[in-house]
């Protein structure tokens, strides 16, 4: 059974099939399964802790005890992300059924962990626990709703370059490439460190071995992307690639010096700049950015917003370039540090 399809026989009710699967993940010890009681507890009841809602449903903050083995009026607690599903559709569990496969059996230091979920059929509760990521969003840190001061461009840089590790371990780290399918700035978080880390699994899909040669081909996909930064050939096309995270991640480049998404040539069929970089860049870091870091940054983000996406670059050609952007920051910050000191 393909991951994130679910079938069903004729003797088994999907609701049967649905709790093996989750019994199958708690017995191999790659997440915990909640009760209600658990996350009412652990956020007032579904009160005092909403902060937000996206596409899958509430997010709410709060602490829960993680070692069923300790008395739960003296055990440690965490500080914990909890998201409520509102959608009660089947689609709505399939969504929720991939998000708990993949985050729970995806392991890299730039992917959010799951901790575990809570799934109770007869009250429709869908509710999935995550490690806790006190930065937020790269959207918020960018549109400066959390924090006085604007993210730096070299900080800038340093986050795209670990989101880039993270989609790179999707397409070629585990076993069988997975397409994320919904990636935007919105599914990158950052900790209390600011390292970045991707989320939004529900709608991701598998393509083939990982160790293939061959480049993924058409994924014949059922996705209703929710994220603004959908490639051309999924939209217009209806198809699914690897190339398709590279578009979406390309767009994310590209927000991160402009704060928009809105330089589409359709002519030329691409995205690209006119006119005078100072017209497009984000004033807080409008001279700041190196020439030579600039041109490396501007390279690589134009190739992976090309039209054709066989002609766009793989996750790990982006990460390489996007690290050598940052080493000629450095030596250039470096560089004047010296001058001004001599």
């Amino acid at each position: 059974m393909p991951p994130g399809c679910f079938g069903f026989s004729k003797r088994e009710s999907k609701n049967s099939n649905v709790n093996k699967f989750f019994s199958t993940l708690v017995d191999q010890e790659l997440c915990r399964r909640f009760s209600l009681a658990e996350i009412q507890k652990a956020t007032n009841n579904f009160d005092w802790a909403l902060v937000g809602h996206d596409a899958f449903g509430e997010i709410y903050r709060g602490y829960i005890q993680l070692d069923t083995n300790t008395n739960s009026a003296t055990g440690t607690k965490i500080r914990v992300t909890i998201k409520r599903s509102s959608m009660t559709s089947s689609q709505g569990l399939h969504e929720f059924n991939n998000e708990v496969q993949w985050s729970c059996q995806l392991c890299h230091p730039n992917l959010v962990s799951l901790l575990g979920f809570c799934y109770e059929e007869n009250k429709n509760e869908k509710i999935l626990v995550y490690e806790h990521m006190s930065n937020g969003s790269l959207h918020e840190q960018l549109i400066r709703t959390r924090n006085l001061e604007p993210l730096s461009w070299k900080k800038r840089l340093q986050i795209c370059i670990g989101a880039a590790r993270g989609l790179h371990y999707l397409h070629s780290g585990a076993k069988y490439a997975i397409i994320h399918g919904d990636f935007s700035r919105k599914s990158i978080l950052l900790d209390e460190t600011w390292t970045p880390k991707l989320t939004n699994f529900s709608l991701s899909t598998r393509g083939p071995r990982s160790t293939s040669k061959k480049l993924i081909e058409k994924v014949s996909s059922r996705i209703a992307s929710t994220c603004e930064s959908i490639a051309p050939e999924y939209l217009f096309e209806g198809i699914l690639t690897d190339k398709s995270d590279v578009y979406s991640f390309g767009l994310v480049l590209m927000y991160v010096i402009t704060l928009k998404l809105n330089y589409y040539d359709k002519d030329e069929d691409s995205w690209r700049y006119t006119g005078n970089d100072d017209e497009v860049i984000d004033p807080y870091i409008r001279g700041k950015i190196a020439p030579e870091c600039w041109k490396t940054f501007l390279g690589i983000m134009i190739r992976c917003l090309l039209f054709e996406r066989s002609e766009r670059p793989a996750m790990g050609e982006v990460e390489v370039e996007l690290e050598q952007a940052l080493e000629l920051q450095e030596s250039a910050d470096a560089m004047m540090q010296f001058r001004f000191w001599f």
